[in-house]
């Protein structure tokens, strides 16, 4: 049975240490239609009672920095059933050659993003949750963020290398193989967070866990992440 696979992704913080230690990505797996349709509905049942209690235009948009906690929760918890990934990045251990650089710092979370996807499906196959060899294709989509077309395709050919075609290391002295050799398509997409309701629901996700690394102990990631056990976490570099 081929699987056609949806990942909704976004960000937290900013790249640079002066501000925080941690940078995030996070983002969400939809398996198959049924699923999306699910989930879909359910988050936008959710945030339309939200806006309603607070007397907020339905046009307007939730977002996670300045919306209150208790509701946070809620809008978390439509996810919680799903598989998630975050990718922690730890700004104080990232070279200075690439944070002064601001090409190489863009390279570098293209790295870290393709890397944390490859590992999450690594991670739900050995769950078996999905079957590598049945991967059919997989739709990125990331919230919208001023880019180019060349940074647009620089992230798209990092992802293909991770997954599908392979790449050698830095050295160029070893070759490893990509995890989907087989996949027949492998798309990328921005979307306006305004505009779909599972970018915001990653928007939630990797803001609540910015917050959680930054503010919190070490103590209280490991709960946090007992608690939820359908959260993959990637740390880089």
């Amino acid at each position: 049975m081929s699987m056609n696979l949806k990942i909704f992704s976004d960000e937290s913080g900013v790249f640079d240490s002066k501000n925080n230690r941690y940078y995030i990505l996070a983002g969400v797996i939809i398996l198959n239609n049924k699923d999306y349709n699910n989930v879909l509905l359910k988050y936008r049942n959710v945030e339309m009672n939200i806006k309603s209690i607070l007397k907020i235009d339905n046009k307007s948009e939730l977002k996670a920095y300045n919306t209150a906690p208790k509701y946070k929760r809620r809008l978390l918890n439509v996810i919680n059933s799903y598989y998630k990934f975050a990718i922690v990045i730890d700004l104080n251990k990232v070279y200075d050659r690439i944070m002064n650089n601001k090409f190489h710092k863009q390279s570098f979370q293209d790295y870290a993003y393709s890397r944390g996807v490859k590992e999450f499906l690594l991670f739900l196959a050995e769950q078996n949750v999905i079957s590598l060899e049945e991967i059919n294709s997989i739709n990125f989509f990331l919230d919208q963020r001023p880019t180019s077309t060349s940074g647009w395709y620089e992230l798209c050919q990092s992802i293909k290398k991770e997954l599908k075609f392979g790449k050698y290391d830095e050295k160029f002295l070893n070759f490893r193989e990509g995890i989907i050799p087989t996949v027949k398509n492998i798309e990328l997409k921005y979307l306006d967070s305004k505009s779909h309701y599972l970018i915001r629901a990653s928007d939630f996700l990797a803001n609540h866990l910015f917050y959680l690394w930054n503010k919190k102990d070490k103590k209280s990631h490991s709960q946090y992440l007992n608690k939820h056990n359908k959260l993959f976490i990637i740390k880089l570099p």
